[in-house]
């Protein structure tokens, strides 16, 4: 069997009946041949039979059509062709499907390789994290040692100024009884004055002559020491009469 038998086989199979003429035009064969597949190879072999006659162009042709057997044999035939087909079909879609897993497994390639240079990266930056870590450490152990100095340092500042400030305050205490003993000692010189001046012929001796005397026995009553006394026996002295 031929490719026109197959042709014309087909052509009935889809048409259910057809006239040389008609299977001529799906076949594409000639009159002649497809007369000849038929009479000679299909009918005989009890795939075709005529089942009439149809008028065209004024002459009478005939009309084919397949038996049961004829019918059986294209399906088997476009069985075996769907299988071959179907058979192709999961071939290509295997092809395809390889040729994706190999782009699959480029990709998979490039991301183990994207992730080995990830972790590299990751390393990279923990070490250094842990180096930062490590000079933060330190550098803050120098200031926790700084701020203890510091504090060291503002507790004897606090020292320091509390002895300055119990110095002034002994010093303003000082300054305040000297201002007193120089007050007496100058009230009680003006009011000797004016005594001799009242009483010019007493015997007793003008008030600057015993100033520093009346000083000493002021600053002795009061009880401060030597040095102090003189002190302030000399600014009295000076007060009054400016100095020597």
């Amino acid at each position: 069997m031929d490719l026109l038998a197959e042709k014309t086989l087909t052509a009935l199979f889809k048409r259910g009946r057809c006239s040389t003429t008609e299977l001529k035009e799906m076949t594409g064969g000639k009159p002649r041949l497809i007369k000849h597949r038929i009479d000679e190879w299909l009918a005989p072999a009890g795939l075709v039979k005529q089942c009439g006659t149809r008028p065209h162009a004024g002459n009478d042709v005939r009309v084919f059509k397949l038996t049961t057997e004829g019918n059986r044999y294209v399906s088997d035939q476009w069985s075996d062709l769907a299988h071959y087909a179907l058979r192709e079909e999961v071939l290509d879609a295997t092809r395809e499907m390889n040729d994706e897993m190999g782009l699959v497994r480029d990709l998979l390639d490039e991301i183990r390789d994207n992730q080995s240079e990830l972790k590299e990266s990751i390393e990279a930056v923990e070490d250094e994290a842990e180096d930062e870590r490590g000079n933060l450490k330190s550098e803050f152990g120098q200031w926790r040692n700084r701020v203890k100095e510091l504090e060291e340092e503002n507790k004897e500042l606090r020292e320091e100024v509390k002895e300055l400030s119990d110095k002034v305050n002994a010093n303003e205490e000082r300054s305040k009884k000297t201002k007193k003993i120089a007050e007496e000692a100058w009230a009680w010189s003006v009011g000797s004055w004016i005594d001799n001046v009242r009483n010019p012929d007493n015997g007793q001796r003008l008030p600057w002559m015993d100033v520093g005397g009346e000083i000493r026995g002021v600053v002795a009553r009061k009880g401060p020491d030597e040095k102090r006394h003189e002190k302030i026996s000399r600014k009295f002295r000076e007060w009054m009469w400016g100095k020597d």
